[in-house]
């Protein structure tokens, strides 16, 4: 045959993918780039094409009746095109030519399959084609290369290139003949982790022997978990009884051998072997352009071959040297819950721009590194698909101002819940100092932080204070009779006085994060070494503080339940009426118990108006508006058979006290440990705990802003700008001030902008939960996003769904056995004493607490706000359980152990 036979020592041979096939085409890149790659030779697609002669057109038109036909006619197609291959032979010269190629190359070759569309960035074909191995170098060689070819027209190829919608009626495959690596050691190494697609976390995967084993999944492997960094971040060792071996008897193929006890249990891998492998592996990377590579490899002694490398097939879309850009909806689904609206998000976006901005001046960032900073200060936020998301690189990089990033960091990720980690590589502030500027940086910083911390407190009640004074006035103003003009100029003072001096709630919150922080690090580190015993720990000495803010609006709920009680007419309607005819029968008050009831209402709602589910949304109802909500709260504490909590508030400092003696004893008697213990104790829990009573304050800033923007609305309506008062949430905060101050490019939002907007939110309700981590590397688009899970299984929740066994984050110790309820909306739900199973919760349903004995929540952290309410109010719970509202149904049967974070279905 006239066509060149290509062998990995060929030079000046193009490497064309038409023509060597995917295979042919990886392997001649890597040893070119000068990659240990066993030898191998490559029969092109034009030494096919030639091998078929004027056969060639007829198995195309059998490929193309094939994939016009189903059933017998199409498999008839097949079968013949394939013995239309078998039926060749290669010519005397083409057989003498590939046994010279091949002498002196080793004993045994494997025979593989090379399409041109195979092992590419898209369609890898892995298990789709026929591969031969430990054959030897003879005329077996040539029968199992016509077999190769044929591998190309079987059945699960057709039907992989049917559902990829590949090419069929012009199929064209190569073959690489390679020699076979004896190997020890073999297996897979994914430079990007293809089962939670997180990109930054390289997986090696071994087992003793051939890596057919690993790559069929037919043997057990050891793998290792590697972080960005090249360190080994964790590690699963199992074992390996087996392993494939060349079949010495036969002669060829492959056979199953036991391994021996001591070796069964053993690493397959050295840790240098291990080290040397992810070097390589992210060299093969760079050598591809920084798209994620799925390797085959093997290792003779400490010799290591690379035996193949196509892209990880679900990040092939990605190149990782591009800007990589991290978006987070971790702890902030429980602010901003499902579709968000334009009006709420961007006003959020505003308020955590100037802010933050506050918060990094005060600990002596310059102000002219600050302005170089506004586009981070403007993204800490995003918006994807309706939905609210962190942007970590605006959060990381403004965090790389302050000293100690690194424990920064950790305290950050922990407190918002986040899973699944990333380095910061590339997010760190660019600007570059001196050590001596750099030390006295880090110094002012220091000093400034001391004096926070020490005047933390003071600085705390002075906002409250202030804050009440200066809103009274603002809280209960009628704005149905002020113009937008006149709104407007309200907001600016608002945001004027407030915003531009939000000190102390940042302050707190910074705190708040570095003592929970710390005080789990010393645990850790000096107290026990069981992850498990650390969290119990952790979170029993942060309950039963008493006096917590947020449990306020539930004890006067439960204070009127109780007066409630007292009234047998009041008690009979509430347990016997629906919440919209109670409604009505307060409003009305006829007779003096409903006035006082009604009395005992507008009182709450005078006080906790703001309160509502999802209490950050301006376009949700509050309770001042609506008391619906509460009506049904006080229903469910009047049910005849209640099982309701009566100590809301938490009488639980037994268990905090039993927590606090534990870390004293594990302290020993280092007195200094002792002394550090107890600072740490008494900061996270007075921390927190003011935590929670500033974060009303933002509650009612958010309310404020929700009447006036609502008032706003009415007048566009007035006006003729606006169709209905609910179509300003569709708009931007900047959007509604540009139509009052005629700084808007279009005025026409009644017919142009708003109906748009409807047609984005309704598609927006539409989709599934969206996922929780988003990577994109380059431009902020869909085509270059990657959906990032949890580090791992327990993580993300399942553990075994067979077995009914779910893990967490454990947030608040106890043992419950009981009935799940499955709640998604809260409208009209009935709870009494089981266990609440919800996708998210909010500072809103709280009320619902003290009638459950149990909470699962599949989003969130140790600092959320179900956490620590529950925590106060000895519930036990668990959080960060993805997936477990779909996985629970209504009535399941469940134990749920806050302390281990563990729920098990009976």
């Amino acid at each position: 045959m006239k066509t060149e036979i290509i062998s990995s020592s060929s030079t000046q041979t193009d490497a064309s993918v038409t023509q060597l096939g995917g295979k042919g085409k990886n392997l001649l890149t890597l040893s070119r780039a000068g990659f240990q790659v066993p030898y191998f030779i490559v029969l092109p697609v034009a030494f096919f094409e030639e091998l078929m002669g004027t056969d060639l057109p007829v198995l195309d038109r059998l490929c193309l009746t094939a994939s016009n036909s189903v059933g017998a006619e199409r498999d008839a197609a097949m079968a013949a095109a394939r013995q239309l291959i078998l039926d060749k032979k290669l010519d005397t010269i083409t057989e003498q030519e590939i046994l010279r190629l091949l002498v002196g190359q080793g004993e045994y070759f494997a025979v593989r399959s090379s399409a041109v569309d195979e092992d590419a960035s898209t369609h890898s074909f892995a298990g789709q084609l026929d591969s031969f191995l430990f054959v030897p170098a003879d005329e077996i060689i040539f029968s199992k290369i016509l077999a190769c070819y044929a591998s190309a027209y079987n059945d699960r190829s057709f039907a992989y290139r049917s559902e990829h919608a590949l090419t069929r009626d012009c199929i064209r495959p190569a073959v690489v003949v390679q020699t076979m690596v004896f190997a020890d050691v073999s297996g897979l190494v994914f430079t990007g982790n293809p089962m939670n697609c997180n990109p930054d976390e390289m997986v090696i995967s071994a087992s003793f022997g051939a890596g057919e084993g690993v790559v069929s999944g037919e043997m057990d492997c050891d793998t290792w978990y590697i972080d960005e960094s090249g360190i080994v971040a964790r590690k699963v060792i199992v074992e390996k009884a087996a392993g494939l071996f060349f079949d010495e008897e036969q002669g060829h193929g492959l056979k199953r051998k036991s391994l021996d006890a001591t070796t069964a249990l053993s690493e397959c891998l050295t840790e240098a072997q291990v080290q040397q492998l992810a070097q390589v592996a992210h060299n093969i990377e760079l050598a591809y352009g920084g798209i994620p590579q799925d390797i085959e490899w093997g290792y003779i002694k400490d010799q290591l071959y690379i035996l193949q490398a196509r892209p990880v097939s679900n990040l092939s879309h990605i190149c990782k040297l591009s800007p990589r850009t991290i978006l987070d909806n971790s702890n902030i689904v429980e602010s901003f819950s499902g579709v968000t609206s334009p009006l709420t998000f961007s006003f959020a976006s505003r308020v955590y721009e100037k802010v933050y901005e506050q918060f990094y001046g005060m600990f002596g960032v310059p102000a002219s590194e600050i302005q170089s900073l506004k586009p981070v200060f403007r993204n800490m936020l995003a918006y994807y698909q309706g939905h609210v998301y962190y942007n970590l690189n605006s959060w990381y990089r403004s965090l790389s101002l302050l000293p100690f990033f690194d424990t920064n960091k950790e305290n950050f990720d922990a407190s918002i819940g986040v899973q699944a980690r990333s380095s910061t590589t590339g997010l760190g502030h660019s600007v570059q100092r001196g050590r001596l500027v750099s030390g006295w940086r880090a110094l002012t910083a220091g000093v400034r932080m001391t004096y926070f911390y020490l005047r933390r407190h003071s600085i705390c009640r002075r906002f409250a204070r202030d804050f009440d004074v200066f809103m009274q006035p603002y809280m209960h103003l009628d704005m149905s009779g002020l113009n937008n003009v006149e709104l407007l100029a309200t907001y600016d003072r608002v945001e004027q006085r407030l915003l531009n001096d939000w000190r102390a709630p940042i302050i707190n919150d910074f705190f708040a994060e570095t003592f929970h922080g710390l005080l789990r690090l010393f645990l850790k580190r000096y107290v026990c070494k069981d992850e498990q015993q650390v969290s119990l720990l952790h979170n029993d000495l942060l309950c039963g503080q008493g006096g917590m803010a947020s449990v306020a609006p539930t004890n006067m709920l439960m204070d009127i339940a109780a007066w409630i009680r007292q009234v047998p007419d009041l008690t009979f309607a509430m347990r016997n009426y629906g919440v919209r005819e109670l409604q009505q029968m307060i409003e009305a008050a006829h007779g003096p118990d409903w006035q006082a009831l009604k009395q005992r209402m507008d009182a709450y709602r005078h006080e906790f108006g703001f309160r509502c589910i999802n209490e950050l949304k301006l376009e949700e109802i509050s309770i001042k508006d609506d008391p619906a909500f509460i009506i049904q709260a006080l229903k469910n504490y009047l049910m005849p058979d209640d099982a309701i909590r009566q100590d809301a508030d938490g009488e639980h400092t037994q268990v905090a006290k039993t927590a606090e003696q534990k870390v004293m004893q594990g302290c020993g008697n280092n007195i200094f440990l002792r002394l550090l213990a107890s600072w740490l104790i008494r900061n996270a829990r007075l921390c927190v705990k003011e935590r929670e009573e500033l974060r009303f304050y933002r509650t009612k800033v958010f309310g404020f802003v929700r009447y006036l923007t609502r008032a706003m609305g009415a007048n566009f309506v007035r006006n003729g700008q606006l169709l209905k008062v609910e179509d300003i949430y569709l708009l931007s905060i900047d959007e509604v001030f540009g139509l009052i101050e005629q700084r808007a490019v279009s005025q026409d939002v009644a017919s142009g902008i708003i109906p748009l907007r409807q047609r984005e939110q309704a598609a927006f309700h539409t989709l599934d939960e969206v996922p929780p981590r988003l990577h994109f590397y380059g431009e902020l688009r869909p085509e270059r996003m990657v959906v990032v899970s949890a580090d791992d299984s327990a993580f993300a929740g399942l553990i075994d769904d067979v077995a009914g066994l779910y893990q967490g984050i454990p947030c608040s110790s106890g043992l419950v056995q009981g009935r799940v309820k499955v709640v998604h909306d809260t409208r009209d739900v009935q709870l009494n004493g089981e266990i609440l199973v919800t996708r998210r919760t909010d500072p809103g349903w709280v009320p619902f607490f003290p009638c459950i004995s149990g909470l699962i929540v599949e989003r969130g952290s140790v600092l959320s706000h179900s956490a620590v309410v529950a925590r106060e109010m000895g519930i036990p719970a668990v959080v960060g359980l993805r997936g477990i509202s779909t996985l629970l149904k209504d009535g399941d049967a469940v134990q749920l152990d806050g302390a281990a974070g563990l729920v098990c279905r009976r």
